[in-house]
């Protein structure tokens, strides 16, 4: 009888061993389900806004950006229809148009390296994309980082990288990169991307991304 007993009492000591692992298992996988429940920020990047011109046009402009991530990416796919091989991408943050932006760039073509700067601009300039002489269907791969776009006190800015194809033999493609700042301290809630003559070609796409 007490030996009945004694097996019986080990019987359910041996499944509670057993079942502890299973409710170990549960409780950390609640835990996690409950902490996804209560994150306020959003994912790690997400697709805020995206435009692909159907017909030549004027700009991308991207309004009402929401302040909830912690940093900007742009992502294009650009060709002018002006009649030049290239041209410049000219961006403003929040639809400043005074002459606050300061940009500067660095080069490379074939074997050739340039620099240049921008100095109280009324837009920064993004150097440089093709254009409506180049050689057909060529683009400009355009990324633009903001970093820490919510950020109200400070002076907001990022860097950019452009490769474009102007012509497909040597020295017809270029890498570019570079930096800007607008000299107006805010969030970033607004982004205009404009080319420095003409319009955006038919079937040049611009996207937005939050991250973080």
């Amino acid at each position: 009888m007490i030996g009945d007993t004694v097996s019986a009492l080990l019987a359910k000591i041996e499944g509670a061993a057993t079942y502890r692992e299973e409710i170990e298992r549960v409780r950390l996988e609640l835990n996690r389900l409950t902490a996804l429940s209560e994150i306020t920020t959003f994912s790690d990047m997400a697709l805020l806004a995206d435009e692909e011109k159907a017909v030549a046009g004027a700009n991308f402009d991207f309004s009402g950006i929401p302040q909830g991530y912690k940093h900007l990416r742009l992502i294009g796919n650009l060709r002018g229809d002006t009649a030049a091989a290239t041209v410049n991408a000219l961006l403003r943050l929040n639809n400043v148009s005074t002459a606050n932006y300061y940009s500067q760039y660095v080069a490379g073509n074939a074997t050739t390296a340039s620099a240049a700067e921008s100095l109280g601009a009324t837009s920064a300039t993004l150097v440089n994309v093709s254009a409506g002489t180049a050689t057909a269907d060529t683009m400009g791969k355009l990324i633009v980082d903001i970093p820490d776009y919510t950020e109200a006190t400070r002076m907001p800015g990022g860097m950019y990288q452009i490769y474009r194809t102007t012509t497909i033999v040597s020295a017809g493609v270029a890498i570019v990169s570079g930096g800007f700042f607008l000299n107006v301290a805010g969030a970033v809630t607004r982004i205009t991307l404009t080319p420095a003559a003409g319009n955006w070609d038919t079937g040049s796409r611009l996207s937005l991304y939050g991250i973080g």
